[in-house]
């Protein structure tokens, strides 16, 4: 029920956006991020996931596969914030497979991390505890910056 409100809303207020403008899809960028990271009610997370949902099939489109993994991502933790975690899931299984299908080695550790991280805490949150840690392990295998590794193992902890 949840998504096909939510797929009905793209389908509302995705027509006569333009983002041609550098500037103007910037500030949208900034905007709708900002939107779904401070939420002040569940219609700001139903636009910051119409906006992103948008952009995340332009970027498939254009063949941007870093852009791509970057709006599933934000889709993902939207989702999440609804309460809707197999959506959160399979949006960031989804990202993964675009990370696995990258030929940027170098620029796919840090969002495969963050991901893997979304993972645990998805897991976390359907109470499936062993399914949860093996993510964080994936995640923490992989850390490289101490915040992130601080972050996974925090997580860890609080199973």
């Amino acid at each position: 029920m949840l998504l096909s409100c939510l797929f009905f809303l793209s389908f509302i207020y995705g027509f006569g956006q333009t983002e041609n403008d550098p500037i103007q899809k910037n500030d949208s960028l900034i905007y709708y991020s900002r939107l779904a990271n401070n939420p002040t009610s569940s219609s700001s997370l139903t636009k910051a996931y119409v906006y992103f949902s948008a952009l995340k099939d332009k970027s498939i489109t254009a063949r941007d596969t870093l852009s791509t993994i970057s709006y599933l991502r934000q889709i993902a933790i939207i989702q999440f914030q609804l309460g809707d975690y197999y959506g959160s899931e399979t949006s960031v299984i989804s990202a993964l497979h675009f990370l696995e299908n990258s030929d940027q080695n170098d620029s796919i550790s840090e969002p495969k991390v963050g991901l893997y991280n979304e993972l645990g805490q998805i897991h976390t949150n359907l109470l499936n505890y062993e399914t949860a840690l093996k993510y964080f392990h994936a995640a923490l295998k992989i850390a490289k910056s101490k915040d992130n590794i601080n972050i996974i193992k925090n997580n860890i902890a609080l199973i």
